[in-house]
């Protein structure tokens, strides 16, 4: 009986007798091992990449939060007691008791600009400041308006609600308007006041404001704001960014 014609496949160098040349199981076997091998390496990345791109992302954003909390810090606490006019205009002409109380419950008395409360709520520590704007100067809002003519007399009350920082302006002595927010993740906020107690002009000590007897001997403000590091936080445990903002705010309009 003649045997069958003998074939020899490209990718063997046995021989086979009768059949088509093809992988084996345990080739096809080892291919798809490594296959998956490859696609974990490819998903791994991936994943790694994205993780990356989202801790950077969520840094980019801490860091805009910050720039423009500095920004808004110094274009209003710094220039709590500002008016427009100081010749035709006296402080206590302008500066007199606040017709409506802050959102934190406090009040402004006559003569004085800057107030504030200590772990209002359990959420923190608040601060109002108030001052006039119009005519040609570039003073603002925390909102970024600006004054016009007739000048307008501004309260800036600054707080957390809800992890987020938010400040609510009154115009002229009206009701506060909504509180809009400045940023989110905040975990804490804190103010200081810095007081001059001697009157030599210098900061002797920073207190809270429990511990302001005077409000007029504020020289500077300390503000810290503690921010939530959504990327590194899991439910039930939260993980805060490590290095606080901080920033100290000289008040450029206190009464000599």
């Amino acid at each position: 009986m003649p045997r069958p014609p003998h074939y020899r496949c490209q990718h063997s160098s046995v021989p086979t007798f009768g059949r088509r040349c093809g992988f084996t199981i345990v080739e096809l076997m080892i291919a798809i091992a490594m296959g998956l091998f490859l696609m974990a390496g490819i998903f791994g990345v991936v994943v790694s990449m994205k993780r990356t791109f989202t801790t950077s992302d969520q840094l980019t954003k801490l860091q805009e939060n910050q720039r423009f909390l500095l920004n808004v810090f110094d274009n209003t606490i710094r220039v709590a007691g500002y008016y427009v006019d100081p010749v035709l205009t006296s402080r206590a002409d302008l500066y007199l008791v606040a017709p409506v109380a802050n959102p934190d419950g406090s009040q402004f008395v006559a003569d004085h600009f800057i107030i504030g409360t200590s772990g209002a709520g359990g959420v923190g520590d608040t601060v109002n400041v108030r001052y006039q704007s119009g005519g040609n100067n570039s003073v603002t809002n925390c909102l970024g308006e600006t004054g016009g003519t007739p000048a307008v007399f501004w309260i800036n009350s600054f707080a957390v609600i809800n992890n987020q920082l938010t400040c609510a302006v009154s115009v002229n002595g009206a009701a506060f308007g909504t509180p809009t927010v400045l940023a989110d993740n905040v975990q804490s906020f804190t103010v200081t006041y810095g007081i001059d107690t001697n009157d030599d002009g210098s900061v002797d000590t920073y207190v809270a404001s429990t511990g302001v007897a005077d409000w007029l001997r504020v020289r500077t403000v300390r503000l810290k704001v503690i921010f939530v590091d959504p990327t590194n936080s899991k439910p039930g445990v939260t993980a805060l960014v490590p290095a606080p903002l901080l920033y100290t705010v000289t008040l450029m309009n206190r009464p000599l």
